[in-house]
């Protein structure tokens, strides 16, 4: 989540299971094509857009709080952890931090909410 000058002020983590329950879910793919991407380990770009939508419609919802900056989600991407010394490395020790887990149909999945 940026703001408009480019400043990372929070992310949303996912893991595989919880992408292919929200975002396939979203699209309305059927279980066995998810299933099928669970097992290669990996997602589509049609579920990447469900991703997408949610990640925006959530970050609506934030920005409508007074006390948070406002923010544009960026597309889901891989992640790869930024280096100690990288602009995000807050990232890694965020004080600001929800974890939300829980089962379906992929196995145990947990979506995670960090801020600045």
């Amino acid at each position: 989540m940026k703001t408009a000058d480019g400043t990372v002020e929070g992310a949303i983590f996912i893991d595989l299971s919880a992408a292919l329950y929200l975002g396939g879910g979203l699209i309305m793919m059927p279980e066995a094509a998810l299933c099928d991407m669970l097992s290669q380990g990996e997602v589509s770009e049609a579920v990447l857009d469900g991703l997408s939508e949610i990640f925006n419609n959530l970050r609506g919802l934030m920005n409508r709080i007074n006390m948070n900056p406002h923010v544009s989600p960026t597309d889901p991407v891989a992640y790869e952890p930024p280096a100690d010394d990288a602009p995000e490395a807050w990232i890694l020790d965020s004080t600001k931090r929800v974890d939300l887990r829980g089962q379906t149909a992929f196995g145990p999945s947990t979506i995670t909410l960090v801020g600045r």
